[in-house]
């Protein structure tokens, strides 16, 4: 599956869905910032305003909102998609410093959650190979007296 498909996938299903409720919701002024005029203003209370945007929020999730979603939208605006990964080039190839040089071009708090899910994924694939035992320790120091 290449990331034009998946993107295809994404913007005509789930998130042409999201898009679409989203248009809806602000012509009916359901939008974040209508409820924070109505809390500002003193018309609606803060825990009205609390469910109103919480019911938001799962209209979003119901609709095919979710991390990986906003995950591919981020990595995508900072350059890194499926297609960029697999093709690369000799010069220069997509890698993990790659990779991480590009999620400096995210503002901090999409680094610190882009970053928490590739520590996990690194650990669960690392545990996976110990346990398969297909772990590579790379450069591993050896002490002793002499060599035979």
């Amino acid at each position: 599956k290449t990331f034009r498909s998946m993107m295809y996938h994404l913007l005509t299903g789930p998130c042409g869905q999201l898009a679409s409720n989203r248009v809806t919701a602000i012509k009916e002024g359901r939008s974040v910032s209508a409820y924070f005029e109505s809390l500002a203003d003193g018309s609606e209370d803060k825990e009205s305003v609390k469910e109103k945007i919480d019911d938001e929020i799962k209209s979003a999730l119901d609709a095919g909102l979710n991390f990986n979603v906003l995950c591919n939208i981020w990595l995508y605006d900072v350059g890194v998609s499926q297609d960029a990964l697999i093709q690369g080039n000799s010069r220069s190839p997509f890698g993990v410093a790659k990779f991480l040089n590009r999620l400096l071009g995210m503002n901090l708090k999409r680094q610190n959650l882009v970053f928490n899910l590739f520590v996990k994924t690194l650990d669960a694939e690392i545990r996976s190979a110990k346990n398969s035992g297909t772990y590579d320790v790379g450069i591993k120091t050896t002490n002793g007296q002499s060599v035979t």
